[in-house]
């Protein structure tokens, strides 16, 4: 099931995992299977035509990858998104999005422990 509430659990869900915490104004998205969250997105610093996103996933499916680019282009009316996850999720994301007409591209890779830039180009 694709969530969007509660967004302070989500938001400290995925920051837990990356290390990071966020501060409002923030939205966000989670899959969650079993009752406990399986991948999540925090959507914040918009700027009509960006958002930042941070992710995080034990597991991540492209049913809520879909959602989220639908939220990001649809609901928000981004033409871009700027992706932050710990530098090993890159190889779930980079696997899932194989063959799609979307195009993901990595950007600066640090260290396994550190974030990982990536941008969703409409």
């Amino acid at each position: 099931m694709i969530v969007s509430e509660p967004r302070e659990d989500i938001a400290a869900w995925v920051g837990g995992k990356i290390g990071v915490a966020f501060h409002p104004p923030f939205t966000a998205m989670a899959q969650v299977h079993g009752g406990r969250i399986i991948a999540a997105y925090v959507f914040n610093v918009w700027t009509e035509h960006d958002v930042e996103v941070s992710l995080a996933a034990d597991r991540l499916s492209a049913t809520l990858m879909r959602a989220v680019f639908r939220y990001v282009v649809d609901q928000l009316g981004c033409r871009r998104a700027t992706f932050r996850t710990r530098a090993d999720n890159i190889a779930v994301l980079s696997r899932r999005s194989k063959g799609s007409a979307r195009v993901w591209k990595a950007g600066r890779r640090l260290t396994s422990a550190t974030v990982t830039r990536c941008s969703m180009v409409s």
